[in-house]
């Protein structure tokens, strides 16, 4: 490329570069020194799709009842669930933590990938099934989360919602999994913000278009947020007839759904870097 467009600049643009403004104390792994040394530590994944969400849904919160009285940064907590799935506190313009780590394995239960697990699981399941560590970690990236859970590896939620509604009960209980896992770390990223909550953020493609996923982790967070709450129209239309927010009227913390577009985020730092 360096050869054929000899003025142009290339600019790399990395998924991970957004979450470079963790804290010490959070992206620090408990380990000895040997393995920090070594870059062993959490580095985070949907960077820029968390990037480009929080900015635009910064704009949303500018419109709306929740920043009338609004001082210093917007708190806020993005959730991109896709087959690939994080959570992330974003405080201000800054990611303060994030439910991927050093690999995009840990954290929530995902579409392939089992997520959080007790590490010793991975020599247990050497020694009991006499794989490789390859191949158990393997099975963990490629064969588990949703797909590990049903019995014809279906991992589509669109067809376990369904499944659901059917009195399905395998995919029942994998579906109550994937909820409790996800209000589990969004409970868990409060804990990282600079202040109260502004917004929570829902996007990609189950976080953009799925208001059953939606309501049900409302639902579950509620017990620690009672003021947290959905419009139901609002959510069953996925917030397309009011700018992402479905949420009710003044609602704090307000519930956004922000159509991911780490294109557009990549274009906006490669202009960024470049001029």
């Amino acid at each position: 490329m360096r050869d054929i467009l000899k003025e142009v600049p290339n600019v790399a643009v990395f998924d991970t570069s957004f979450h470079s403004s963790i804290p010490v104390k959070v992206h620090t792994y408990p380990l000895p020194a040997e393995y920090r040394s070594k870059g062993i530590r959490k580095w985070g994944f949907h960077g820029t799709s968390v990037h480009y969400c929080s900015q635009k849904a910064k704009d949303v919160l500018r419109g709306i009842n929740v920043s009338l009285t609004k001082e210093g940064p917007y708190q806020m907590v993005v959730c991109h669930l896709g087959n690939g799935a994080s959570v992330t506190a974003v405080s201000g313009n800054k990611s303060m933590e994030t439910s991927m780590g050093f690999t995009p394995l840990s954290g929530l239960m995902m579409g392939t990938r089992c997520g959080d697990v007790d590490p010793s699981v991975v020599s247990f399941a050497c020694n009991q099934l006499n794989k490789s560590v390859d191949e158990v970690l393997n099975d963990m990236n490629k064969k588990s989360g949703l797909k590990g859970m049903t019995s014809d590896g279906e991992n589509d939620m669109r067809e376990l919602l369904a499944r659901c509604a059917k009195g399905d009960e395998e995919a029942k209980l994998t579906v109550d999994m994937f909820v409790f896992r996800l209000a589990q770390n969004i409970a868990k990223s409060l804990v990282a913000l600079e202040g109260p909550m502004d917004a929570l953020v829902f996007t990609a493609g189950i976080g953009e278009h799925s208001s059953e996923i939606r309501q049900r982790t409302i639902n579950e967070l509620a017990k620690l947020i009672p003021s947290l709450g959905l419009d139901k129209e609002r959510n069953e239309v996925d917030g397309h007839d009011s700018n992402g927010v479905i949420s009710e009227d003044g609602a704090f913390p307000a519930v956004l759904v922000v159509a991911t577009d780490e294109e557009a985020m990549i274009a906006k730092e490669c202009i960024r870097l470049v001029c």
